[in-house]
């Protein structure tokens, strides 16, 4: 009996274990990582870099931790600057004015005109006009001079006599000559006039500016709100291949701990050639054991990665972030083959940086997927055992010798009891009782008629357990 318990131990370990597998997991994010402090999509997450860290080409080099098999597990991670990032910087450069010194600030807000004036305790721009020169406007032969042709005109009214009332001027033939109207006193009905030409004269434009197609170019400062500050410094939405005049380091001006907007975090990012891209994952490999002996290795055939000679176990995390998790990993243990016994470091692995000598192409032939030689085969293809390798009923058992089985011939009776005839037994008559006036009777017959339906199958029953209690008593030689 006890062999014929083993197999079905092992049947129910293997259904149970059936329900320990890959699945879902969250990791530990780094410290500075927290829920978006801008909102919106373009800025649903925010990270404070710390202070051994650098934003370099808009990303954020950083790391995330995850619990398997109780051992912690550290992987890179990445994250890049979302589109608003330059905008909400720039927020926060207009509320902290003490920030404008550092080296990025500065050629930040140099591009942009912008500087901080400290007697008004104000952001503002120099704004670059072109302005007509300054000009004296005179009158043909006369030596009155004016700032303007309306000023000129108006001066007429200084060569009248006595005897003669001015009524009104005006400036004609687009400002080049004036007529002036005028009568005699004490002649209501007798008017009078007559024009002269106005000429113009420019100087030269006033000292620090200079003239730009006839015109002076003058510089004027205009005081900027929160909103047209963060509009001149960047745009409302920004990508790190095409800054335009946001400086690539921009977010160095801010002190370790500011949270600044990012994009959906990248575990274990794929590294590539500059002009850097969008960070994307790559499947991160855990050894969980030393490397052992591959049971399909041939000797006879080439090394290659469907025959190598032995097996590293490992757990493969995948990334596989959504909105609302977005360090959410697929954790998946695998085989690994690889050519050595002993195991490798987790940064060969999980290789870093490889140059690539075509910038174009962001992949490189040389080195292959992480999860290239992971032994596992689709799910609707893989055996149970390829599934769950761990599981009692996949277990490796030790190589039994053959040995010769002895029969034996022994003779067997077996005499029916009397027990088991059915005799003259009959179902009990009905029980009755009186409770509160009423006769209740309580019917045996139900029961009876199930205890006959079910007779056959216990006796089958008893049967087989003598057969099996005299094989066991054969067997032992007893």
């Amino acid at each position: 009996m006890a062999r014929t318990a083993k197999p079905l131990i092992a049947a129910l370990l293997a259904l149970l274990g059936a329900s320990v597998h890959a699945g879902y997991a969250q990791a530990v994010p780094p410290p500075g990582f927290t829920t978006g402090p801008s909102g919106g999509e373009m800025g649903r997450f925010g990270y404070a870099k710390a202070a051994n860290e650098a934003w370099a080409s808009g990303t954020v080099r950083t790391t995330a931790s995850l619990n398997v098999g109780g051992r912690t597990v550290t992987m890179p991670a990445a994250m890049r600057l979302a589109a608003n990032a330059p905008r909400f910087a720039a927020g926060l450069l207009f509320a902290s004015p003490h920030l404008r010194l550092g080296l990025a600030a500065v050629a930040w807000l140099g591009a942009a005109k912008i500087f901080w004036d400290e007697s008004l305790k104000e952001w503002v721009q120099v704004n670059d006009g072109l302005v007509d020169p300054p000009a004296i406007y005179y009158i043909y032969n006369e030596t009155m001079s004016a700032s303007t042709a309306e000023a000129a005109c108006s001066r007429i009214r200084e060569t009248l006599s006595s005897d003669e009332e001015y009524v009104r001027h005006e400036v004609v033939n687009s400002g080049t000559a004036c007529r002036l109207y005028w009568k005699y006193k004490g002649y209501p009905d007798r008017g009078y006039f007559y024009g002269t030409g106005i000429s113009k004269i420019n100087q030269p434009c006033p000292m620090g500016s200079e003239t730009v197609d006839g015109k002076c170019k003058v510089s004027q400062n205009r005081p900027l709100t929160k909103e047209e500050f963060e509009r001149e410094l960047a745009p409302e939405v920004w990508r790190p291949e095409n800054p335009g005049n946001v400086p690539q380091d921009f977010p160095n001006i801010f002190p370790p701990g500011t949270p600044l907007p990012v994009e959906t975090p990248v575990i274990n990012p794929r590294y590539v050639p500059l002009p850097e891209t969008t960070p994307t994952p790559n499947p991160f490999f855990s050894p969980t054991g030393d490397p052992y002996p591959n049971p399909n290795f041939n000797p006879n055939a080439p090394i290659s990665p469907e025959n190598q000679p032995y097996i590293q176990p490992g757990t493969r995390i995948k990334p596989s972030p959504t909105l609302d998790e977005p360090w959410r990993v697929d954790v998946e243990p695998v085989d690994r083959p690889q050519t050595e016994p002993t195991p490798k470091p987790d940064d060969q692995l999980n290789p870093g940086p490889i140059p690539t000598p075509n910038p174009d192409d962001q992949t490189n032939p040389e080195q292959p997927s992480p999860d290239a030689n992971d032994q596992k085969k689709p799910e609707d293809q893989a055996s149970l055992c390829e599934k769950h390798p761990d599981i009692a009923a996949c277990a490796k058992l030790d190589d039994v010798e053959p040995e010769e089985v002895q029969n034996h011939q022994e003779q067997l009776s077996i005499t029916p009891s009397a027990g088991w005839e059915s005799g003259a037994a009959t179902c009990p008559a009905p029980v009755t009782r009186q409770v509160a006036g009423l006769t209740l009777e309580m019917q045996w017959q139900p029961f009876c008629d199930l205890a006959t339906g079910i007779r056959p199958v216990i006796l089958a029953l008893a049967w087989i357990a003598a057969a099996m209690m005299v094989i066991g008593v054969a067997r032992r030689g007893e």
